[in-house]
């Protein structure tokens, strides 16, 4: 099953989101399925040594507008969605749950989960 988690910390800058996922292995590339709104930046993970990631992690980093900040209850201008797909590996879910926990950790904040 696709697991798709938002998070909005509670104060982060783009740049800083991004480097705590590049610390975590993600490079910046394209994501044609969900490009996001302008100004997002796109990140992928995967681990192919030993077959470990089947389908890897993707990660945004976007912008949220006033509308945005106001329905996620956050003054933060920048959000973060990682999703693996319904093909994931219990590696790739592993290293999601990971980034999901390090950036709550660094930035506080709150998530979502949509499966």
């Amino acid at each position: 099953m696709s697991i798709e988690i938002w998070q909005f910390a509670k104060a982060a800058s783009r740049d800083q989101l991004v480097g705590e996922l590049e610390s975590m292995g993600f490079e910046v590339g394209e994501n044609l399925f969900w490009p996001g709104p302008e100004g997002t930046i796109n990140l992928f993970w995967s681990e192919p040594n030993d077959y470990k990631s089947i389908s890897g992690v993707d990660a945004s980093v976007f912008p949220l507008d006033d509308e945005g900040k106001s329905a996620w209850n956050t003054t933060n201008d920048w959000a973060v969605r990682t999703r693996t797909s319904i093909w994931e590996s219990s590696f790739d879910k592993d290293h999601q749950n990971k980034t999901v926990r390090a950036i709550c950790k660094r930035f506080g904040g709150s998530f979502i989960s949509i499966s």
